[in-house]
């Protein structure tokens, strides 16, 4: 159920007829309107409205206008009216430009605010926003929280005007103080003689000028411009003893002159529009077509334009379909006029009558007020029970709760429709709790069979909440067993409960076919939405602890599509960070940070703590992976605090556990053993099978008695083949068979299980990245054991020299099969360490000497000079004397070859990689001789004079596959930058942030710009080009910290600007950049640096600036009231 989009607050309103320029305040308002802030504040009548409107309609397009009523203390009404506006489509009643589904499930304010500071921007520099009618929302904590946000990023070339009764702060002395803000009160709206005068003359044009009575009608109603209306109003004719007389009247009324006038007024109007007059002002909006069928009469609108001709304080209002409204004032005396002509009882037949007409008209929750006002507390009860949860789906909490805050506890306990909506609204609200007393309560009145499921699934939807999963399934169970349970919306939604349940409890096949058949059910009925979130579920739920990660990806790239393609911004996040979690258990690391990065982004802006938590769970693991041990602290910690608030089961384990291992790395048992001893007790009250075998496997690890830790792995090792988590199983065999004691028959057995499962799954990132020496030493047992040798050869080759000292023992193994294996694997890994290993074994006699020195001449054969390249910025090969740039190579096929061979960094290339990377679309037979033509040229580039009938000495091709061998004392700026950084980041671990400075800003030197710059579009090269950039952003930003903990504002701000020119999208480069011109006084470069990071936000991103940017913002608007910082004297290094 959308939220009703009412035009009339979305378009300035017509001044009055009786309305005359204003040219004192168009004077201010020129001069004004450079000013960011104009706050207008009076009481009601001093034309406020009426001035705002009228400049608003000359500025045309270039004005937004925004009128607040008495819903907008809901948010959600609030921020749907303003997403519409800012989407630029005032003018009809339709949802927001995001579609209807966006208006039914709400929108952030995050969003609407991006889109307000968008609609803006495009508006240029005359942009006006106005906010009329702003006191109706003072009671709102969440307006007021988004109007401060609202003022704070509004672009610096738009004003912002808000008309208020009531004073507002929004930090007004301080922008005053900087000239940024403007003022206008009642006693700059009163009106003048002169102005008296020129409204006197619209009454009666004939009439001559009577300065000293005009004088005294400012006198006497203080330029009142609503009571000089009356006034005039009430003349029945010209003259100054008229108006004296007038005046006579308004001395003897007293305080009460407003109500005597427009009692005046009232009295000279006939009966039957007094009437109209005194009930219409009942009714929540002014429309004639609802007057009509309220009143039964025909004639509304002729009644209303006639009121409104006649300047009776009634206006027409904008947009379709047309409607009118009363002056504030008028309308309020018009309510207590009827109070006083008509019995208690018929007003609130009026009510009940106009309750009749709006649900008519679908006008829900205006409805549901005028029944509880009528005092039909059955129709409401009946209302609360038909659109109760429609409304509160639009986000229409606030006329739910007043409606059944005002309805009788001892009326409402009997009605268990009503209590079920009670519990909905506490349910959305996160009042857990409460929910469950609703929910109880209904289920005990409840006779329907659809509702008592309904009510089970979510019962048990809060059981599993809180981590009682076997609850939740009995409840979901009941609900099965009710005969309103067959709805195809009912079916689905308890299935997908149990599914999560079941998978909880460890029974993955029973969840899989109960979360599959919900699917199913939701892609027969076209309910896209739900399909996609509860392929989010299968995907999280049961591909990811299965260990079916690609499956897993692939279920949730199907979700994403379809959040995408629904504008679903929030659950979007939600997605991304899931696909992170699995791409990273994919060991595809790099794309993992980008997507959980993007996805705590959304998480945080769309204020959707759950995702949040898993994404700095995700990103807490690569931190932990690459070896930076604090910053992944610092996201289990935020993780493991979102779950304290949450109070949710998952978030109260995992955590703790990764918290564990972190202090585990650092040598600390104790406090290791402590956080998981408390994730185990956690788990064991919830009884999840995954989440104890979790804590087992690192409690195992904490052992140092091999027996403890054997008995922590078996017991996980149990847990997880009775679900079938193979990731998990395959882990906890690595372990085991790593701490060895196993017997050799059993030893034997494991190891084939778990290298054929790792092939079979793909969980080769597990021995590669996460355990990567148990790794690689399970991995050459396997070689000397004849168990699954390609794939064991494979595997170690893709370690590089990290596989070198394990193969070591190999070659003095007593068989020759190893040795023999060892040797060719050595060969295929290349570079120092293993040519190294190779010449010990070298001088050896037999056949093992004669196969390590055939292999050592791959290494040294014909390369007297060796190459030196660089690949970074500008490219360039130097073959002695012989230099060749991008640009002077004669074959661009042999250019992207050695490029290609270059990434893979003098390791051999499988022959069908690089066909299939430099000619993906030739048939294979074309494509193996353009290869071999490719080879020839390349040899040739590099040795010119080489003889026809002799090896290159650097391109190196046998068995299928090619290598770039650059030479022994080759040079590579890449492995150079790659040993500064690896230092660099040792020490700033050991926390010696002296010797981590020198060796980061030798690395910064090194970084003459992106890998392979010359070579964007070449896709092999991305991977290696992003690891690099992401490596030395990572560099830069220990730098920045260094640089701001010295004071060091001068090279700060250099050092922003160089990390924003590799990533203009990180937050806190622009912090970095503010905080340095802050320091340094230059407030306009400052303003700047922030200006700048707010347009990438808006504009690029579509959310607004962070709260730590705002509070820099601040600063910087402030800097003109502080001395300047002098700056520190330069180092004289580093």
């Amino acid at each position: 159920m959308s939220i009703p989009i009412l035009p009339a607050k979305l378009n300035p309103p017509p001044p009055p007829a009786a309305y005359i320029p204003r040219e004192r305040l168009d004077r201010l308002w020129t001069d004004w309107r450079d000013k960011r802030l104009i706050l207008i504040t009076a009481g009601a009548g001093f034309g406020k409205t009426s001035f705002l409107s009228s400049r608003a309609r000359a500025l045309g397009g270039a004005c937004l206008w925004y009128s607040v009523d008495e819903s907008d203390i809901d948010l959600a009404s609030f921020l749907t009216h303003l997403a519409h506006l800012a989407d630029g489509r005032a003018s009809d009643a339709g949802p927001p430009a995001a579609g209807k589904e966006a208006s039914a499930r709400g929108i952030s304010a995050a969003e609407v605010l991006a889109s307000l500071v968008g609609a803006l921007r495009v508006r240029g520099p005359k942009a006006l926003l106005v906010i009329d009618d702003l006191h109706l929302v003072r009671t709102s904590p969440e307006v007021q929280h988004f109007l401060e946000r609202l003022i704070r990023f509004s672009p610096e070339e738009a004003t912002l005007a808000l008309a208020s009764r009531e004073p507002v702060e929004f930090g007004l002395a301080k922008r005053l103080a900087h000239g940024e803000a403007a003022t206008l009160s009642a006693h700059d709206l009163r009106l003048t003689a002169d102005e008296v005068s020129a409204l006197y003359r619209r009454r009666f044009p004939d009439a001559g000028h009577h300065e000293p009575a005009f004088q005294r009608i400012v006198a006497r109603t203080e330029g009142w411009a609503v009571g000089v209306e009356i006034f005039l109003q009430n003349l029945e004719e010209a003259g100054a003893q008229a108006i004296d007389a007038a005046l006579a009247r308004v001395a003897a009324a007293g305080t009460g002159w407003f109500a005597y006038f427009a009692e005046e007024v009232l009295r000279r109007l006939d009966p039957q529009t007094q009437d109209f007059l005194c009930r219409s002002a009942l009714l929540p909006r002014l429309d004639p077509a609802l007057c009509d069928q309220v009143f039964e009469r025909h004639d509304s609108r002729m009644v209303l334009e006639r009121l409104c001709e006649r300047n009776l304080f009634t206006f027409a209002s904008n947009g379709a379909p047309a409607g009118y409204r009363y002056h504030r004032l008028f309308r309020e005396f018009l309510r207590e006029q009827l109070h006083r002509r008509v019995s208690p009882e018929e007003i609130q037949q009026l009510h009940r009558n106009a309750a009749r007409a709006l649900i008519q008209n679908g006008a829900w929750a205006d409805a549901l007020t005028a029944s509880v006002d009528g005092g039909d507390m059955d129709g409401a009860l009946c209302l609360v029970e038909r659109v109760g949860e429609g409304l509160l789906a639009s986000g229409q909490y606030e006329a739910v709760g007043n409606a059944l805050e005002r309805i009788p506890k001892q009326v409402l306990r009997w009605h268990p429709g009503a209590l079920f909506i009670l519990g909905r609204l506490c349910d959305v609200q996160a009042h857990w709790q409460e929910a469950q007393i609703h929910y109880r309560r209904a289920l005990r009145r409840s006779t329907s069979g659809r509702q008592r499921s309904e009510l089970l699934r979510l019962l048990g939807r809060l059981d599993s909440r809180w981590g009682r999963y076997a609850a939740s399934l009995r409840c979901c169970r009941r609900a099965q067993a009710e005969p309103g349970s067959r709805h195809w919306r009912t079916r689905a939604d308890i299935l997908t409960q149990i599914g999560v349940s079941s998978c909880e409890l460890g029974h993955i096949d029973e969840a899989e076919a109960r979360l599959e058949e919900s699917i199913a059910i939701l892609r027969r009925h076209h309910d896209s939405i739900a399909e996609a979130r509860t392929l989010c579920l299968l995907a999280a739920n049961v591909y990811n602890i299965r260990g079916e990660f690609r499956r897993g990806r692939d279920t949730i790239q199907q979700a994403l599509v379809t959040f995408q393609r629904l504008g679903e911004r929030r659950r979007i996040g939600y997605a991304l960070c899931l696909h992170a979690s699995l791409t990273l258990a994919a060991g595809e690391r790099r794309e993992a940070l980008n997507l959980a990065s993007q996805g705590l982004r959304l998480a945080e802006a769309f204020e959707y703590p759950s995702v949040e938590a898993h994404g700095h769970q995700t990103l807490g693991r690569i931190a932990a992976l690459e070896g930076d041990l604090a910053r992944a602290q610092t996201h289990f910690e935020k993780a493991l605090q979102i779950g304290g608030v949450l109070g949710e089961q998952e978030f109260a384990v995992i955590p703790r556990l990764n918290l564990a291992e972190i202090s585990l790395a650092r040598g600390n048992r104790h406090a290791a053993r402590r956080l998981a001893v408390a994730a185990l007790a956690f788990a064991a009250s919830a009884k999840t099978p995954w989440q104890l075998g979790r804590c087992h496997l690192v409690l195992g690890r904490m052992e140092q008695a091999p027996a403890e830790a054997d008995h922590h792995w078996r017991r996980a090792e149990s847990l997880f083949r009775r679900m079938g988590a193979s990731y998990d199983l395959h882990h906890v065999l690595l372990l085991r068979l790593a701490a060895g004691g196993l017997p050799e028959p059993r030893r034997d057995r494991i190891l084939q299980e778990l290298l054929a499962g790792v092939a079979q799954n793909e969980h080769d990132a597990l021995l590669r990245e996460v355990e990567p020496d148990a790794g690689a030493a399970i991995l050459v047992e396997a070689v000397r054991r004849g168990i699954e040798i390609e794939y064991a050869g494979a595997l170690l080759v893709a370690f590089g020299a990290g596989a070198v000292p394990h193969l070591k023992p190999l070659l003095t193994d007593a068989a020759p099969a190893p040795r023999a294996r060892a040797i060719e694997l050595l060969t295929l890994i290349g570079g120092d360490a293993a040519r190294n290993a190779l010449a010990h074994l070298a001088g050896r006699t037999g056949e093992t000497g004669r196969a390590a020195r055939e292999a050592l001449d791959e290494f040294t054969d014909g390369s007297p000079l060796p190459l030196k390249i660089r690949a970074l910025g500008e490219f360039e090969v130097c073959v002695g004397e012989h230099q060749l740039t991008y640009g002077g190579w004669r074959s661009a096929r042999a250019l992207r070859l050695f490029l290609l061979l270059l990434t893979h960094r003098f390791r051999w290339v499988p022959r069908d990689v690089i066909l299939e990377a430099l000619w993906p679309e030739i048939e294979m037979e074309k494509a193996i001789n353009n290869l071999r033509q490719t080879l020839y040229i390349l040899r040739r580039t590099l040795e010119p004079h080489l003889p026809k009938t002799m090896p290159s000495s650097y391109i190196r091709f046998r068995n299928e596959a090619c290598r770039l061998d650059p030479g022994e004392g080759f040079t590579y700026d890449v492995e150079d930058l790659e040993a500064a950084l690896q230092q660099g980041e040792r020490h700033w671990q050991a926390g010696q942030r002296n010797q981590a400075r020198s060796r980061l800003l030798e690395a910064l030197a090194l970084y003459r710009g992106d890998f392979l710059a010359e070579s964007l579009y070449e896709e092999f090269a991305a991977t290696e080009r992003e690891h690099l950039r992401d490596r030395v952003l990572r560099a830069i930003e220990h730098l920045l910290e260094l640089r701001a903990a010295a004071r060091e504002w001068e090279e700060l701000a250099l050092l922003s600007r160089r990390a924003l020119a590799l990533d203009p999208y990180r937050e806190g480069h622009y912090r970095y950049l503010v905080l340095a011109h802050l320091h340094l006084g230059h407030r306009r470069e400052a303003l700047a640096g922030y200006h700048d990071y707010e347009a990438m936000m808006i504009n690029e991103i579509g959310l607004p600036p962070s709260e730590r940017m705002k509070s820099l913002a601040d600063q910087v608007i402030a800097l003109g009231r502080v001395p300047r910082a002098k700056p520190p004297a330069r180092p004289s290094a580093g």
